[in-house]
Order: structure tokens, then sequence, then C-alpha cells
């Protein structure tokens, strides 16, 4: 998941849309980006997301810098297969963005390269 442009109260967002999507009741969801090997089962994908996102917001109260925050996340979630590549750009960004007159944009570009 990429979570790169969550700062500023983006987790709880993303949270809020997570319930909107649990109280339609769904029996599958399917991502775009995935572990092949597992299933569409909603309850799994969103307990999952959840559990991703209470990580992240931990280890973003816990790490100074994007790298710390970066090996973090990779021993709490070891399975993240092509994920790696996502959630470095992401923590490069969430970190660059915590500056303070940060530019969104910028910081968002540069996190790529």
């Amino acid at each position: 998941m990429y979570i790169g442009e969550s700062a500023g109260g983006g987790l709880d967002a993303w949270r809020a849309a997570i319930s909107t999507v649990e109280a339609l009741a769904p029996r599958h969801i399917v991502a775009g980006h995935k572990n092949k090997d597992l299933d569409d089962d909603a309850t799994r994908v969103i307990a999952g997301t959840r559990q991703y996102l209470d990580s992240a917001e931990t280890a973003l109260k816990e790490c100074s810098t994007a790298t710390e925050f970066f090996h973090t996340m990779v021993a709490r979630h070891p399975d993240l297969l092509y994920g790696k590549t996502l959630l470095w750009v992401g923590a490069k960004a969430l970190y660059a963005l915590r500056e303070p007159d940060a530019d969104p944009v910028a910081a968002s570009v540069a996190a790529w390269f």
C-alpha cells in the first residue's frame, strides 16, 4: 500500500474509507496489486489493511527517519513481496512532508529518485 500521501491525517481518512466499504458488507475485494497467492476475501483484506495502517502509524511515532521506518515496516511485514519499493518511496515522501513548509508535490516527486 502506498502511504506516501497520507501525511496530515491521511491514515484516518483511509480508515474511514475502509469502514465505509466494510459497511457495504462485501464478500470480495480485488486489490490491484496483490500477492497472487492470497484470495479476495473481504474480511481478510479489510483486516490486513487495518493492521498495516496501524503498524505504519505506530512506526511513524517510533521512527525518526525514513530509513528506520522502512526497516521497521519490513520487519513487521516480511511478506511484502513487491511492496518494498512502494514502501520505500512512501517512507521518503512521508518524512519529507514532515519538514516545515514542505511542498507536497516536490516531496512526492523527489521520493521516486
